[in-house]
C-alpha cells in the first residue's frame, strides 16, 4: 500500500467510485465487491507481483532489496500457507457499472 500511496494513487477509490462516476455525469447502475478466499491448497503469486514492482519499491524508499529478500519471497508465504488449516481474504476486487444517461 505504501508504494501505491507514494505514487499518488487514491487508496480509497473503491469508496469514491460512485461520486466519481456521478460527477462525470454517469448513471451508476451498481457497485460490487468480491473477496478471493485463499486456502492452504491455493498458491498466491505475491513473489511475482513484488518482483515486477521491486524497482519502484526501492526507488520510492518503501523497502530495501535486503528487506524484501526477493529470492525467498514466494517461498516464505507458501510454506506458511501449507502449514496452516486456515483461510484468509487474499484480494478484494471492486467493480462499478455505469452508463451515460439515456443510453
Amino acid at each position: 500500500m505504501q508504494l501505491i500511496a507514494r505514487e499518488g494513487a487514491d487508496l480509497h477509490i473503491a469508496f469514491n467510485l460512485h461520486s466519481i462516476l456521478a460527477k462525470a455525469g454517469m448513471a451508476v447502475e451498481s457497485l460490487r465487491a468480491e473477496c478471493i478466499l485463499q486456502t492452504p491448497d491455493n498458491s498466491y503469486g505475491l513473489g511475482y507481483i513484488v518482483l515486477v514492482c521491486l524497482p519502484r519499491i526501492i526507488t520510492l524508499g518503501v523497502a530495501t532489496a535486503d528487506e524484501v529478500d526477493i529470492d525467498t519471497l514466494q517461498q516464505r508465504p507458501d510454506e506458511e500457507r501449507t502449514q496452516s488449516t486456515g483461510i484468509y481474504i487474499g484480494d478484494v476486487m471492486r467493480d462499478a457499472c455505469a452508463r451515460k444517461p439515456g443510453i
